[in-house]
């Protein structure tokens, strides 16, 4: 049953990495061509950003250089690709019986 569950649930962020990825080509049409995907931060800016900037400040403070910079990498990645590799990641490939 957690096998099947957890297919659904990489299944579904698949598919919303997809619409995600479809937004990110019609604002390219819409600005003659240029492709501008969002990275997680700038979503997470553009929803709260009072609190990326403290998430951001307590990185600074409470992890070593070299882990805060993986940490500030990964929310540079586009959202459509975070989306996407965490589904991939949690879908179990093996069959469901």
């Amino acid at each position: 049953m957690l096998n099947i569950v957890m297919r659904v649930i990489g299944l579904s962020m698949i598919a919303l990495a997809l619409v995600i990825l479809g937004v990110d080509l019609f604002a390219m049409v819409e600005k003659g061509g240029a492709f501008n995907a969002h990275s997680l931060g700038q979503d997470w800016k553009l929803y709260s950003k009072g609190t990326y900037v403290g998430f951001a400040s307590w990185l600074e403070h409470a992890l070593p250089v070299n882990l805060a910079g993986d940490v500030e990498l990964g929310f540079g990645l586009w959202t459509w690709a975070a989306i996407a590799l965490a589904g991939i990641l949690i879908t179990p490939f093996r069959k469901v019986p």
